[in-house]
């Protein structure tokens, strides 16, 4: 029996639909998320599901499903995959946060610790950002800098200048100074030190070493030791005496011919230089300042050197006194001087129940001829003294208020 053309075309028909009506094919794409390998396949058929899990940094509240259904994808929960959120920052004392990226405080957000005026951060780092399991870097901490670390001397060593009480902060400005305690020890470092406006000491603390007191050789300047008791070399112990003479008899000496060590180690003279008559030697010292240029063994009359003051320090510029020393016959002359500026601390002002006048105003040094300005601490007055002083060469009038 033949198959009619209308049979034939609705059997091909048939055919065509079975093949397209049982399974889905492209699978959706879902923002911040894929498909779970579990139900990866490679051809999807009627009432097939998909399962996706949301990318790193991201949550969903419940599983993100699809199902296959009349050849199409329909979500089975319809959620979506969020950024995963961190707990709200901790506050940190002395200091607070500010959202430097990202917002609302998810993945990928970071936040950036600042301190308050006088405090400073002591962690090593100062940002935290949240990460898929919360915030990362411990919480910092707020130093607080207008203080420095408290001393702990030595058994041998002596400290003046700490509080009275062992509880009470070293501030800013405060000054220590440091002696051995016991002979046949010295002093390595320096003698003083200053809590600076960043909690740090000036300088790291000295310590007290043993050692066999002796008075050092130094540099023969066209000198030669004609005597030496109870010899020529060294080492020098105190009572040691050294006897000079010039290399060249057409030289002049400039110094004592004679020298002797003393029981602090030290030559009662400095030693003696010679040079050609009319000539200077080396520019003198002077007292916290320089010379500009690198100096020279000999000067000749008419030469001159040019000084400089370090920080803080100002020159003197009244008549006598000027930045040159000129040598003249053998001789400097001129007068060199740095003023030293004045420094006050928190304790001297406490102790005169005052404060700077202006607020957020850390000044603590005056250079010579500045000035600074106090005022009565909140519920004291004034005993007379002005509040606005000068600094002279060092020192400096408080006023008072009591």
């Amino acid at each position: 029996m033949e198959s009619s053309p209308a049979f034939l075309c609705l059997w091909l028909c048939f055919i065509v639909y079975a093949s397209t009506s049982n399974g889905c094919s492209e699978i959706p794409v879902v923002e911040n998320a894929e498909v779970s390998e579990s139900s990866k396949k490679n051809q999807y058929s009627e009432g097939d599901t998909l399962e996706y899990n949301c990318e790193r940094g991201y949550i969903s509240q419940r599983k993100i499903t699809y199902r296959c259904t009349n050849n199409e994808w329909k979500i089975f929960r319809d959620v979506k995959c969020s950024l995963k959120p961190c707990e709200s920052p901790e506050d940190i004392l002395n200091g607070r946060y500010i959202i430097e990226k990202g917002r609302n405080f998810v993945f990928g957000t970071t936040i950036k610790y600042i301190c308050n005026d006088g405090y400073q951060i002591k962690s090593q780092f100062d940002t935290r950002t949240c990460q898929e399991g919360g915030w990362d870097n411990q919480l910092p901490e707020c130093k607080d800098v207008s203080s420095c670390e408290r001393i702990v001397p030595e058994r041998n060593i002596r400290v003046a200048g700490l509080p009275e009480h062992s509880d009470d902060l070293i501030r800013s400005g405060r000054m220590l100074t440091f002696s051995c305690d016991g002979p046949g020890l010295i002093l390595q470092g320096q003698k003083v030190i200053t809590c600076q406006s960043n909690g740090e000491w000036s300088s790291p603390l000295p310590k007290c070493v043993a050692t066999e007191i002796a008075c050092e050789g130094e540099q023969l300047i066209n000198v030669e030791i004609l005597y030496g008791h109870p010899s020529f070399v060294s080492p020098y112990t105190p009572g040691h005496v050294l006897l000079f003479r010039c290399t060249d008899e057409n030289q002049k000496m400039h110094g004592h011919r004679a020298i002797a060590c003393q029981s602090d180690g030290k030559w009662d003279q400095p030693y003696p230089t010679c040079r050609g008559r009319g000539k200077c030697g080396p520019p003198p010292t002077v007292d916290n300042g320089d010379t500009t240029d690198i100096t020279k063994k000999e000067y000749n009359t008419g030469e001159r050197v040019e000084y400089i003051c370090f920080s803080k320090y100002t020159l003197d510029t009244r008549p006598t006194f000027s930045k040159y020393l000129t040598c003249q016959q053998g001789e400097w002359s001129g007068n060199v001087k740095c003023l030293k500026p004045c420094t006050v601390t928190v304790d001297i002002m406490n102790e005169r129940g005052i404060e700077l006048a202006y607020t957020g105003d850390q000044k603590m040094f005056a250079p010579h001829d500045d000035h600074i300005t106090f005022k009565c601490l909140w519920g004291k007055r004034s005993v007379g003294v002005d509040f606005r002083q000068k600094c002279n060469d060092g020192e400096m009038t408080l006023p008072e208020c009591v």
